[in-house]
């Protein structure tokens, strides 16, 4: 996932994906170990505190300027990278492997789409005019 944000050099690059998943995961393994350590603990709680850590983290790369608003797409993959490493901190491993692979193809796909779409609105306009 990183990779292509870097590859189209937006601000949720490679090293950003890296260290929000593996943070996450991180976060998520102490508070399961927390869990066996102290049976009363509550590992929901920890993983709570990540998503809403990550959520300003997200909220940091949206930038607004006039009409434009930009950083959303840098935004979610942050959030989805925040997913992925906490479910693999929970020990849910095919699942991120899957999912990150399916977002890529999703990203890449969805570029092609969104060129489509930018083509059709110009030819919209000219016939418009």
């Amino acid at each position: 996932m990183g990779i292509e944000r870097t590859i189209t050099s937006h601000a949720a690059g490679i090293k950003t994906i890296v260290f929000v998943s593996l943070g996450s995961c991180l976060f998520t393994t102490l508070s399961f170990y927390l869990k066996i350590e102290f049976p009363t603990s509550d590992p929901t709680r920890m993983i709570g505190q990540i998503i809403t850590g990550v959520g300003f983290l997200g909220a940091g790369a949206i930038f607004h300027s006039g009409e434009r608003i930009s950083g959303l797409t840098s935004a979610a993959m942050i959030w989805v990278a925040c997913a992925l490493g906490t479910m693999a901190g929970a020990n849910l491993l095919w699942i991120p492997i899957f999912a990150s692979i399916a977002f890529v193809i999703i990203m890449i796909l969805l570029k092609h789409f969104e060129k489509f779409l930018s083509k059709y609105e110009k030819v919209s306009k000219k016939l418009d005019e």
